[in-house]
């Protein structure tokens, strides 16, 4: 048995080993968004690969120990674990940065990335060059031309040629618009905020440190404050602009901050005005400041609860994706028209799909139910998407 198990790898790996080396003579017809990671049970052990949003069939086939959700946006570009390390690969599964890195980001900041060896944490470009040296200290990524280094109560600020601009006491944050949050111990807690020659532009005060150890920052003019456990905004000079009135609230994203009015959620403007009622509910038992974070709009939708279902909302309010789940939405891939939900993939009207990733995962639930023959019918179905799949073959092998 174990002789065959050794012979059936090794077939894999020789399918690993074409199909890479084809993907890389053609130009893929794909797009980074178009991909999404995948983890499936081979036989050297869980292994991460990436396949196609639409349907599920596999593009960069599963040897990586870890692997990133989806690609970089604009760089074309996911981080990946082998041997142990991190390094980086393109859409055609190529490894463009060899992986020696004990940490990555979680994001390209201008075209830079966190590294990480030991204890020590520099920047890379895209190439790989590593554009600033290995250094101690907690470091924060790259924003509006600065990086920041606390250590020892003070924090630098330091820009791509690797020169000192300013250092301030305190636990410094990014620069987002102009201006970065900086925490002081003073007594109790405080914030102040800091143009980018170090002066001060707003005083420390208690009431920009949000939610426990979470700050304030400025997004779209405006900074979240917290007075008397109410939650309103201020604007760069520091004045109460969107009176402190409601239960909790976040960040402006697309013109729009989402609210908690007793127990719903709705949205306000940059003006304060109500622009979407309070009627849309938090998600389970998450903290206040979280449930909004999971509901605030990016790129123009919402994931929103309403009368216990799930679905997606736009600026007006106009459903996008219908509420007929009874789980929160994971992601909606609005390009593709594909709503992802507990793993599984379904339509915007809330139609399970014909899709890879929905038969392996029936498949398997279906095996630890103990209902074989059905669990071989989706093994099946998924090799009809993806002949030749090394998952659901080796899978089928060991229960027929």
């Amino acid at each position: 048995m174990k002789k065959w198990f050794g012979i059936l790898f090794l077939i894999i790996l020789l399918m690993l080993g074409l199909t890479l080396s084809a993907g890389a003579v053609n130009q893929p017809n794909y797009k980074p968004d178009d991909l999404v990671m995948m983890k499936v049970a081979l036989p050297g052990g869980e292994k991460c690969g990436y396949l196609l949003v639409n349907n599920g069939k596999w593009v960069i086939l599963p040897q990586f120990e870890e692997a990133r959700n989806t690609f970089f946006r604009g760089s074309e570009l996911a981080a990946v674990k082998m041997g142990g390390k991190y390094g980086f690969i393109n859409i055609k599964g190529q490894m463009v940065i060899k992986p020696e890195y004990d940490k990555v980001g979680w994001a390209w900041s201008e075209d830079l990335m966190e590294v990480q060896v030991g204890k020590l944490t520099g920047f890379i470009d895209m190439t790989g060059k590593q554009v600033i040296e290995l250094q101690s200290g907690v470091v924060n990524p790259f924003s509006e031309g600065l990086y920041s280094v606390f250590s020892g109560a003070r924090t630098k600020y330091i820009n791509k040629a690797g020169a000192v601009m300013f250092e301030v006491d305190g636990r410094g944050q990014n620069f987002l618009e102009g201006l970065a949050p900086v925490i002081k111990i003073q007594g109790r807690a405080a914030v102040e905020f800091i143009d980018k020659s170090g002066q001060t532009v707003i005083e420390p005060q208690p009431s920009l440190l949000i939610d426990g150890l979470r700050w304030s920052s400025f997004h779209e003019g405006l900074a979240v404050i917290k007075i008397d456990n109410r939650f309103g905004f201020i604007d760069k000079q520091g004045i109460l602009t969107i009176p402190a009135v409601f239960d909790c609230a976040t960040d402006f994203r697309d013109g729009l901050a989402a609210v908690f009015v007793g127990q719903k959620i709705g949205y306000i403007d940059t003006s304060g005005n109500m622009v979407l009622p309070a009627q849309y509910d938090p998600v389970g038992k998450w903290l206040p400041m979280m449930a909004l974070d999971f509901s605030s709009f990016h790129n123009g939708i919402a994931r929103v609860k309403w009368n216990d279902k799930f679905g997606v909302i736009d600026k007006k309010g106009n459903w996008v994706v219908q509420p007929v789940f009874d789980k929160a939405v994971d992601y909606f891939y609005s390009k593709q028209k594909i709503v992802v939900v507990g793993g599984y993939y379904y339509d915007q009207t809330g139609k399970k799909l014909d899709h890879y990733v929905n038969h392996m995962k029936d498949a398997d639930t279906s095996l630890k139910e103990g209902n074989v023959q059905k669990a071989i019918a989706y093994y099946k179905a998924a090799l009809k998407i993806n002949p030749g799949d090394v998952s659901a073959t080796w899978k089928l092998s060991l229960i027929k």
